[in-house]
């Protein structure tokens, strides 16, 4: 158990090399660690080298039928990041020689497609959450300001959790996000509105939350909560969830926005190699999933484009059979 628990920790420094963030790594290892359990209680196998292809079949399975606490099955997506995670594993121990034959060689390939986490909005779907804080309020400012930025920037929720007051740059209506996804920092372009909420938020409406406790500070973060804190992934993920409710729309996730703002900015002509700029994806592939045609999508633009239905008038057909 002591080398299993050096190996991973071997494992955790190389996601890290990779520029993997923290609770990306975090959720890896513990998936490996649930694999060799399932694996220990099933198989008797404590050996990475004994696992075949067909022991990672039957935990994919085990994965299909597994209920959360709730009584529902946990999404694809869910289910196929578990399984990324287990074959870059022993893809790294084949790779550092630790393993004879890497197991996942032939695994079927996964749906990439299911991995995008969170269901986009429609224009309207977002008009209507964007609407829901209450502007009369700081803190429903604040909210509307965040929605407003994730809306026309996609950023990531961990990306906006970090940004400083300075990383606002209003002559040029930028947003320098440090340390994205990758450890990599870029510059993203926001809107009028977004700008406008902004520029109302960190002169008029953050002050306010210091006044009555000036012994408090978030140091220059630009979101604060109300124990004027730097805001936390987990406390914006509610905030997200609680409006959504309050706008009757379905469940969604802070990379709602981010997914909203990408297939958006797509299907209002911007090019995938821009998305990718601005969403900050090291691949171009990334970014093609956004791109999925919907079918009330493709008959729009058939109706409008078909040439069998661009013609001025068309003979509706008749049988004489039918007579």
């Amino acid at each position: 158990m002591e080398e299993v628990m050096k190996l991973l920790a071997t494992y955790e420094k190389h996601l890290e090399s990779k520029g993997r963030v923290t609770q990306v790594r975090k959720y890896q290892i513990r998936w490996i660690k649930l694999f060799q359990t399932w694996l220990l209680d099933v198989y008797a196998i404590d050996d990475w080298r004994d696992v075949t292809l067909d022991h990672l079949l039957a935990y994919g399975k085990h994965l299909h039928e597994r209920r959360k606490s709730d009584g529902l099955p946990t999404t694809k997506g869910f289910q196929n990041a578990q399984l990324y995670a287990l074959k870059k594993f022993f893809e790294y121990l084949k790779k550092t020689d630790r393993i004879l034959i890497d197991p996942t060689l032939n695994m079927p390939r996964l749906n990439d497609r299911v991995s995008i986490r969170g269901k986009a909005l429609s224009a309207q779907q977002a008009l209507k959450l964007l609407q829901q804080p209450n502007l009369k309020y700081p803190f429903g400012f604040r909210d509307r300001c965040i929605l407003e930025l994730l809306y026309s920037t996609g950023i990531r929720g961990k990306e906006l959790c970090n940004l400083s007051v300075f990383d606002i740059d209003f002559d040029e209506n930028l947003v320098r996000v440090r340390q994205g996804k990758g450890s990599k920092d870029r510059f993203v372009p926001f809107g009028k509105a977004a700008a406008s909420y902004l520029k109302e938020y960190i002169n008029r409406v953050r002050p306010i939350f210091f006044r009555k406790h000036p012994g408090r500070s978030a140091g220059d973060k630009l979101f604060v909560t109300q124990l004027r804190k730097g805001m936390s992934t987990a406390t914006l993920r509610n905030l997200v969830l609680r409006y959504a409710g309050l706008a009757d729309l379905p469940r969604i996730t802070t990379h709602s926005l981010r997914h909203t703002c990408a297939t958006l900015m797509l299907k209002g002509g911007a090019s995938v190699r821009h998305v990718q700029e601005m969403l900050g994806h090291s691949q171009i592939k990334t970014t093609q999933r956004y791109t999925t045609i919907q079918v009330d999508d493709l008959k729009k633009v058939h109706a409008k484009t078909a040439p069998s239905e661009r013609r001025k008038s068309v003979q509706l057909p008749s049988c004489s059979l039918l007579s």
